[in-house]
């Protein structure tokens, strides 16, 4: 467990302050080398510590370590290593005067400079972090083909592996952070040395980036000497060098790193910058940039530009602008103290070599005057608080005197003419140029100097490329080839058995749909029936399951363990999120108050403390409940919470209470068990005392709640350093003492939840699937388990075990294939909910929770939606990992309340995928209505007199008076049903159909018209669920193999059964009103694969009187004829209505034909072979074109007189 804030930066420099920093943790060493080095306080040349030096077996050590450690950290995703950076910008923004104050003492500058520099370190590592997933990528190059095939290439940044750093004394803590900053960024392990003279704040930021989740060994610091810093450059396992400091030093390192190997080098080194006023330029910013150039830091800065360049002209005057803002702006003093501008130089070494400077030039004050160029003090860099005046006369001359030096880091210059800053500062020859200020960069600006200043950049972009290499990759595609399935993240294997399918290209709806399941997300999809849904759900969840078997796969860095505080997935309402650390809450619904608590709470003793930051604007309430409490916080009398709007609320009570709070607000929470007192602090001022508890209360436990609306919050329980640390003997929540903590009983240590059914820790057994697939019928279950058979094959080590589980098989075989091990579960809904219920199926292990044709299942008489509500109330809402269920809801169509109600009940911010719209009818289907009308046929008189002749009716009218030639409507209603049959037959003979679905409304309809088809020479076979599931299956598949010419059937053939390049479809009886969507999917069974088809609807102009059972029975051994309201089982079927609401439903206006069947040749543009594929296609587009053409025209037109008007107003005309 990580230190709280007060303890992690608690600095007292003595001599028990460990320097060294490896394996996350400050380190004390003894050094083998017999030497040491003084630790000195510049403010007050105190000696505070003897620290060691690293030997030769040290770095070899950690450099070690540090090379193991920077593989786990480069495997991280570019995002995942750039959320890490973003946290250390937080934590050093939120430690600033700590970090400052340390500054100071290690370096001596003012803490008012010292507390920039600490944010501007913070800067940079929010650069990196942000700029990170975005500029940390390859290329890709398109290469001429080389005539076997598409040729290409790609380029991808790597890490160098451990870089070593080697830091100055002058920004200690931010020059360390723009060196670390991007080698982290890159994916590489560091192994910083600071300068023996500052070695105190790189150790503080390996403690800031370790609570950031930085992994141990991937930073370093050793303390030593040029022997130490020796070793480091020298190291086999070093491969990349980054140094700050002096020219000779950087001349060594540099030939040091050509020694073994070519090691690139990062050299920041010294320059003798130089600062021109022209006689134009703003004498009042000229002095002020002047200052800036030569004694900020005690003018211990690379870029300090002692040579300041004074025209003649203005020369006396600036010198007495320049004493008079001296003496009134400079404070010299201690450096701690916030009124002082020039602190202490960092040591008596450093300040006797700066004054040897100025005794060897002239006994002047720090402020220099005539002086000759090839003075010593002049040539050389100074880095002390001393400026030289130095006259000039023409631009040339200055500039060539500038250029007159080996250093070129940087130069300034001050003119208010644009023309001559542009000119002057393009001849000279550093690497940063200031023009009107001084010393003034941002951290995405490049940063480095020309000639002997050094080579390489800190800052910026370009910087985090230099911390990385460029692998590239030349590939031909006649060798290698990704499939267009790879392309959207699917596995080889997976890909390679498509192949094997010919799936080369993925359909619309795979395309959206497979990224989205494969990205974790739940899923709502519709397309046409015959698009690849299946393969659509099918491809990713095999794929998902098949990964999270594989044994190596990680445990999930935000998995719940039982001795972390953290809040508890498995105590939160459903529309609330916890994420992988469990530290961040957040709902995005407007309206509803979701809550949550913490994983363990605290009772008996103590002060405790934790904070709740204001991520998202939104409402939110904060504060303690017990574990029984309701989770809207503060609604019951066993919570206590304060809200955002001012109020402090319990038990349903409202009352005002300290201030509100939002947006980017921090907000303690303080529990005193001592005194049985709850408070709470904003942004670190307190409030009074805001609730009273009870001792019962105090024992039983009281853990951190939260509830918020559509508003996101971060919980810190003390893990990581806290924004506004508690005064006194109050103690962050990680800090309880074991007999103090309290484990929630909800969903930890194994438990199960007693709401909801949340799943505990334990191996998955043989009968836990990962994935349930329900469909609602038995030939869709066996199609959806034979496409994942085909998709498996490849799927090796380990395989996956898919089961089918729908009746038909003998209940024995079924369970003991469960029981051998089951991974992908699909079944229909009474079979799952008997497994179940028997103890046969355990649901605790599901992760993938798949409804197809949804509106299906949800929809009609059966109890198939209960079932599907009972099966999702059982299923763990998170894995033991913290991963969500994840539910996929397919249908072929997603225009259904009962469909939307479920996603807004159960999926959590489902992505819908609708690619089907509103119901439409292909253009290669051809749908035509005859009309059924017996008062204008009379032929169903003399078809019903002979027996044989007509086919069976329903016996709806066996007890009723049918009088033929009456008008009455039960005559009518019998005489269409025999008129249908007789028009089936003409239908089949004028388009004399060898393949065709013939859809009946009831299942006793289905057995009549196979009856009377079959002694009529038409091989026929009946589809529905009175059939046996061996004879549905049988049947199915000898019409698929055309061993049979019709299948007769219920609208349950419409539900997604693959059935292709059927010809002709013919409805008997229309779906009524309540299920006119029905339609479409019936019709769908033609006109797929670009073949043709003819849909034929028989409709009758009268109503017919049909079974409608209400009865137990669902109709075995009924012959109730009373219609519905009257108690009984039938009722009048008004086909005309129906038709409307088809035709509504679909915007068009069916054609209709007569009694002879017989479409129009020019119905359809021409004759049509029903089954083929479409043919001359050319005549239409072109007609469409020269349709089209007028339009484009007069488009063309607009565009060229838009174009002239404007070129018009360009030229004023």
């Amino acid at each position: 467990m990580l230190p709280t804030n007060s303890d992690l930066f608690k600095i007292n420099i003595d001599s028990s302050l460990d320097l060294h920093f490896f394996k996350g943790k400050r380190q004390k060493i003894c050094s083998t080398f017999g030497n040491q080095f003084e630790v000195i306080e510049p403010g007050t040349g105190t000696i505070v510590t003897q620290c060691p030096s690293a030997d030769d077996s040290l770095v070899d050590i950690v450099v070690n370590q540090a090379d193991k450690a920077q593989l786990q950290w480069s495997s991280l995703s570019p995002l995942e290593r750039s959320k890490v950076l973003l946290r250390t910008a937080d934590l050093i923004r939120a430690n600033l005067e700590t970090l400052a104050s340390c500054e100071t003492r290690t370096n001596g500058k003012p803490i008012v400079e010292a507390r920039v520099d600490i944010e501007s370190s913070a800067d940079t590592f929010a650069f990196y972090g942000g700029i990170l997933p975005a500029e940390f990528k390859g290329d890709f190059y398109d290469i001429p083909s080389d005539g076997k095939g598409n040729r290409f290439a790609y380029t991808r940044r790597e890490p160098f592996g451990v870089v070593g750093c080697i830091g100055a004394w002058n920004y200690p803590f931010q020059t360390c952070c723009w060196k670390v900053a991007p080698a982290l960024a890159a994916g590489n392990a560091v192994v910083y040395k600071p300068s023996p003279f500052a070695p105190c704040s790189p150790v503080l930021l390996g403690e800031l980036l370790r609570a950031a989740g930085l992994p141990d060994g991937v930073y370093n610091v050793l303390q030593g000497e040029a022997e130490t810093g020796q070793l480091i450059c020298l190291h086999e396992k070093v491969s990349r060098v980054s140094f700050t400091g002096s020219v000779s030093t950087g001349r060594k390192i540099q030939q040091m790193c050509a020694q073994r190997g070519i090691k690139p080098v990062t050299l920041e080194l010294g320059g003798k910058s130089a600062f021109i006023v022209f006689e134009d330029a703003d004498l009042k910013d000229a002095v002020t940039s002047a200052i800036l150039a030569n004694f900020c830091n005690q003018g211990e800065v690379c870029t300090n530009a002692t040579r300041v360049f004074v025209q003649e002209s203005v020369l006396n005057l600036f010198k007495t602008n320049l004493l008079a803002e001296l003496k009134s702006k400079i404070r010299i003093g201690n450096p701690l103290d916030d009124t002082t501008n020039v602190g202490a130089t960092i040591n008596e070494h450093h300040l006797g070599k700066v004054i040897q400077f100025v005794e060897r030039a002239k006994d002047q004050p720090a402020v220099l005057t005539d002086l000759d160029d090839e003075m010593e003090i002049v040539k050389e860099e100074i880095f002390g608080a001393v400026m030289l005046i130095l006259p000039f006369k023409t631009e040339q001359e200055v500039i060539a005197r500038a250029n007159a030096t080996q250093f070129g880091l940087a130069s300034g210059l001050c003119t208010t003419n644009l023309a001559r800053a542009h000119r002057v500062a393009a001849q000279l020859k550093v690497g940063t140029v200031f023009v009107n200020t001084y010393n003034d960069a941002e951290v995405h600006i490049p940063f480095g100097g020309f000639k002997n200043s050094g080579h390489g950049r800190e800052n910026c972009v370009e910087c985090l490329h230099e911390y990385s290499q460029v692998f590239c990759l030349i590939a031909s595609l006649c060798v290698l080839v990704m499939t267009a399935f790879e392309e959207l993240g699917v596995l080889s294997e997976l890909a390679t058995a498509l192949n094997d399918l010919e799936w080369t290209l993925p359909t619309d709806i795979q395309s959206e749909a497979i990224p989205a399941i494969l990205g974790g997300g739940d899923v709502c999809m519709a397309a046409e029936t015959g698009s690849g849904k299946t393969g659509a759900f099918c491809i990713p969840i095999l794929q998902i399951v098949f990964e999270t078997m594989l044994p190596s796969k990680p445990k999930r860095s935000g998995a719940v363990e039982d001795n972390g505080w953290r809040m508890n997935i498995f105590d939160r309402d459903h529309n609330l999120g916890i994420d992988a650390s469990g530290f961040v809450c957040e709902s995005n619904h407007p309206k509803l108050w979701s809550g949550s608590r913490s994983v363990r709470g605290v009772k008996g003793s103590g002060k405790y403390y934790y904070e709740a930051t204001i991520e998202s604007d939104g409402l939110c309430r904060m504060g303690w409940s017990t574990a029984r409490a309701n989770l809207n916080l503060g609604t019951d009398d066993q919570g206590w919470g304060f809200g955002g709007t001012g109020k402090k609320s319990h038990a349903g009570q409202f009352e005002d209470y300290g201030q509100s709070f939002t947006l980017g607000d921090t907000i303690g929470c303080f529990l005193d068990l001592e005194m049985g007192k709850i408070h709470f602090a904003k942004n670190g001022i307190d409030f009074p005392v805001a609730f009273a508890l009870k001792q019962q209360q105090i024992q039983q436990g009281l853990f951190p709640a939260v509830v918020i609306k559509n508003a996101r919050l971060r919980l810190n329980f003390g893990q990581t350093p806290l924004r506004f640390p508690p005064k006194g003997d109050w103690v962050a929540l990680c800090r309880a003492v074991p007999a103090c903590q309290v484990d929630s009983p909800v969903g930890t240590k194994g438990g199960q939840r007693t709401e909801g059914g949340e799943g505990g820790s334990q191996a998955r057994k043989p009968n836990a699937p990962m994935c349930l697939i329900v469909e609602p019928t038995k030939e869709l279950a066996q199609q959806t388990y034979d496409q994942i058979e085909r998709f498996r094959k490849y799927l090796d080590k380990p395989k996956i075990r898919s089961v089918l589980a729908v009746s038909g098989i003998p209940m024995g075989q079924q369970v003991a294939t469960i029981n051998a091990g089951v991974d992908i579960l699909t079944c229909t809904p009474g079979r799952i909910r008997g497994l179940v219920q028997e103890g046969q199926v355990e649901l605790d292990q599901i992760r993938f929770f798949v409804l197809d044709e949804a509106d299906s299942l949800l929809g009609g008489q059966s109890d198939s939606a209960q079932i599907v509500h009972e099966l999702h109330s059982r299923i763990p809402k998170y894995s033991e990992f913290g991963d969500r269920l994840q539910m996929i809801v397919c249908s072929a169509t997603l225009h259904n309340m009962a469909v939307q109600r479920l996603a807004t009940q159960y999926m959590y911010f489902p992505q819908w995928i609708d690619l089907k719209g509103q119901d439409s009818v292909p253009e290669t289907v051809h749908q035509v209505v005859c009309m059924v009308d017996p008062s204008e046929d009379k032929s169903w008189i003399r078809l019903r007199s002979k027996p044989g002749q007509s086919v069976q009716t329903d016996s709806v009218h066996a007890r009723d008076q049918l009088r033929p030639g009456s008008d009455n409507p039960e005559t009518l209603s019998e005489a269409v049903k025999v008129l249908k049959g007789e028009y089936l037959l003409k239908a089949i003979e004028e388009h004399k159909m060898d393949h065709a679905i013939v859809f009946c409304r009831t299942k006793l309809d289905c057995d009549n018209m196979e009856k009377f088809l079959a002694p009529r020479g038409y091989k026929c076979v009946c589809l529905h669920g009175d059939r046996s599931a061996d004879e549905r299956t049988r049947n199915l598949l000898s019409f698929k193999e055309k061993k049979v010419r019709f299948l007769i059937c219920t609208d349950v053939a419409a539900r997604g059964l693959d059935i292709k390049g059927v010809p002709y479809v013919v409805n008997v009886t229309l779906p009524p009103a309540e299920e006119k969507a029905n339609y479409v999917h019936r019709i769908g069974r033609v006109g797929r694969a670009e073949r043709m088809g003819l849909a034929i609807s028989l409709v009758s102009t009268v109503p017919e009187k049909v079974w409608y059972h209400q009865c137990r029975s669902r109709g075995a051994n009924c012959s109730n004829t009373r219609l519905v309201e009257q108690g009984g089982c039938t009722k009048w079927f008004n086909e005309l209505n129906y038709l409307g609401e088809v035709e509504e439903h679909l915007g068009v206006t069916i054609s209709r034909v007569g009694p002879d069947m017989a479409v129009p040749t020019n119905e359809y543009d021409g004759k049509v072979v029903y089954g083929q594929k479409r043919t001359g296609e050319g005549g239409p587009r072109l007609g469409h074109a020269v349709e089209m053409s007028g339009v484009t025209a007069k488009l063309s037109e607009m565009e060229r007189n838009v174009q002239i008007n404007y070129l018009r107003l360009l030229v004023g005309k």
